[in-house]
């Protein structure tokens, strides 16, 4: 999806009555980025793969660069980009619950970027599954007033699909940058955003980051 797009549709909607002034290209940037951290944190929009080389008497595996018996993705060779794990298989390809307490052979998530993996001994290696954190717009440089003097030829990293939220998020940051008496209209864009997410999740365009993360019985589906 192309930067210039976007802001189009960010003026002409969302911000379409705030002052343009105010809403430069810069502070539009700005909340696209808040936009896909927030859009990342609820949808799996990419995701890697980590090596657990498995030792006897080790349990608890660093995701960090520091482990070698972790390997990581050679574009991400320090784990920056972990955001969440969301699965995890045995070497035959079996899946692994993740975080199912009433499973001894669960893989636990200690924190973002540290596992622990209980199953030493009967295998190899496991395979794990993150999804990856947002990637930002960097600074593409502005004029003086904050504005492009041409709009980047950049691409947004994130599915079509997903517009709609993205510009209810811009809303909702841009409205809730203003004072007093359009706190309402703030609220209003940030429960479209939940809403059209809520949508997208039910029609199955993009995955939740909630798929696979926890056991069924622990989601309370058996």
């Amino acid at each position: 999806m192309k930067l210039s797009f976007v802001l189009d549709q960010a003026r002409a909607g969302e911000l379409e009555q705030l002052s343009s002034k105010s809403k430069t290209d810069r502070v539009i940037v700005a909340y696209i980025n808040l936009a896909l951290i927030a859009l990342h944190n609820r949808f799996v929009l990419d995701s890697d793969e980590a090596i657990i080389t498995l030792r006897d008497g080790k349990s608890v595996y660093n995701l960090d660069g520091t482990d070698a018996d972790v390997s990581l993705p050679a574009n991400d060779p320090t784990g920056e980009a972990i955001q969440s794990i969301i699965y995890g298989y045995e070497e035959n390809g079996t899946p692994i619950a993740i975080n199912d307490s009433a499973d001894p052979y669960a893989i636990q998530v200690i924190n973002y970027n540290t596992i622990q993996v209980p199953i030493a001994g009967e295998h190899s290696f496991v395979s794990v599954i993150y999804s990856k954190s947002a990637t930002t717009i960097p600074d593409l440089g502005y004029d003086i007033d904050g504005m492009f003097t041409t709009v980047p030829n950049y691409d947004i990293e994130i599915p079509k699909a997903l517009i709609e939220p993205l510009l209810h998020y811009i809303g909702y940051r841009a409205h809730g940058s203003r004072n007093g008496d359009i706190k309402a209209e703030n609220n209003t864009h940030l429960m479209r955003f939940k809403a059209s997410c809520d949508e997208i999740e039910r029609l199955g365009v993009v995955t939740s980051t909630d798929n696979g993360y926890n056991s069924v019985q622990s989601k309370g589906y058996a």
